[in-house]
């Protein structure tokens, strides 16, 4: 009777894991680079994409940031908005991309993750 109750749930490590602004500062150069080899790193880092925060807060200087806004408005189809939700239903895709980075305010803008499309090679 009393397993009905229980709940499995991930860690917290899995769970911060599989945040995207966990993602995306483990994307930041020299961040993987902490926790493994040189060698070990380059493999991890062969299966990232480009990520990065809007929050004016991170490392990035502004300038950096204002440059991918810029070409990202220019080709949104390359591009997701990535909300801190689980699903994907909240992602935010080609022109309605670009309408949300004109548009969007600052604190909306700080709380979304821009990440490059995965486009996997095709297999024969």
């Amino acid at each position: 009777e009393a397993a009905w109750r229980c709940v499995k749930c991930p860690t917290l490590g899995y769970q911060l894991a599989g945040s995207k602004i966990v993602q995306q500062r483990l994307s930041d150069e020299g961040e993987v680079e902490r926790f493994l080899t040189s060698s070990a790193s380059l493999k991890v880092r062969s299966c990232f994409t480009e990520l990065y925060s809007l929050s004016p807060s991170t490392r990035r200087t502004s300038e950096h940031l204002g440059s991918l806004i810029s070409r990202v408005i220019e080709e949104p189809n390359d591009w997701i908005l990535k909300p801190q939700r689980e699903g994907g239903g909240n992602n935010i895709y080609d022109s309605c991309l670009s309408q949300t980075l004109q548009n969007g305010n600052a604190t909306e803008l700080a709380s979304l993750v821009l990440m490059k499309k995965i486009k996997p090679v095709s297999q024969q």
